[in-house]
């Protein structure tokens, strides 16, 4: 039997949209994830302020600082991953789509084929039964 070439398409994107929604899935939960990181520093120089004798609080505070803003470009990138997987994602979903309205419209026209065949088909054996 002769294969499908839409039915394979829609397999294809079908697959593609499932694998677009698991990795928007990780890279939300990577996003929250460093989003909570960047959080931890920021606390942690407020933290350290508190209690810290200010000598030791001076000398930690540029690894604080460091690491607070490491923290955050990681964040900001992790939020960006996120949002590009968002699009793909929805780019994806779109692609899906669109496969599917084309195969339903190249079934819907086979069926409208088949019924003008059936139609001419029970026409012509009215006409033959007349001439009888």
């Amino acid at each position: 039997m002769a294969r499908d070439a839409l039915a394979t398409l829609l397999r294809l994107r079908g697959i593609e949209e499932r694998v677009a929604r698991a990795t928007l899935a990780q890279d939300l939960a990577a996003s929250h994830q460093a989003a909570d990181a960047a959080a931890g520093a920021a606390r942690a120089l407020t933290t350290e302020a508190k209690g810290a004798d200010p000598a030791h609080y001076a000398a930690w505070l540029p690894r604080g600082l460091a690491a607070r803003e490491v923290a955050e470009a990681t964040a900001a990138e992790a939020a960006e991953a996120a949002e590009a997987a968002r699009r793909a994602l929805a780019e994806a979903h779109a692609a899906r789509r669109v496969a599917e309205e084309a195969k339903a419209r190249r079934d819907a026209e086979a069926a409208a084929r088949l019924a003008t065949r059936t139609q001419h088909a029970l026409d012509d054996m009215a006409r033959r039964r007349l001439m009888n």
